[in-house]
């Protein structure tokens, strides 16, 4: 039996590496596999960071994936609801966000959709200002961003 479910987990992570992100349901196809035994082996692998859960859910089913698939998380975008997918959209195109200058329900959607939005703190004159950075923007990006937002916009003292 042992040897028998370390064939299952290497078998589920073969095809979340081949196919991921994927729902549970759609491994459990592929595999011929009782959903409930899938998700504890999916729980494991996600337990010892072989492999990766979403928060974007699909009739209550997160998504699993492997190290190097976060640029296809952009596909689970459309499981989003639509104000959420809005707020999405807005910081895919604008890289960053001042969560200041946000209205509350933007800012709520950012506090929700942690696959696309890495809140990021920045200290200016002993104050904390928080700003959202679109998960795939890199660092230099984000900094050089963030730095050219504060130039423009904040009194320099």
């Amino acid at each position: 039996m042992a040897e028998s479910l370390a064939a299952k987990r290497d078998k589920i992570i073969v095809i979340v590496r081949a196919d991921g992100p994927l729902l549970p349901i759609a491994i459990t196809k592929k595999l011929d596999l009782n959903l409930t035994f899938a998700s504890a082996i999916l729980s494991e692998l996600v337990d010892n960071k072989i492999l990766k859960i979403t928060n974007v859910k699909y009739g209550g089913s997160p998504f699993y994936y492997t190290e190097g698939q976060e640029t296809k998380l952009q596909n689970l975008m459309r499981h989003l609801n639509q104000k959420d997918l809005a707020t999405a959209e807005l910081l895919r195109n604008k890289k960053i966000l001042r969560d200041k200058d946000l209205d509350t329900l933007q800012r709520f959607g950012l506090r929700q959709i942690k696959d696309f939005a890495k809140p990021v703190n920045v200290n200016v004159n002993n104050e904390t200002h928080l700003f959202w950075r679109w998960y795939l923007a890199n660092d230099d990006e984000v900094k050089d961003s963030i730095n050219e937002y504060l130039e423009a916009r904040l009194p320099k003292k």
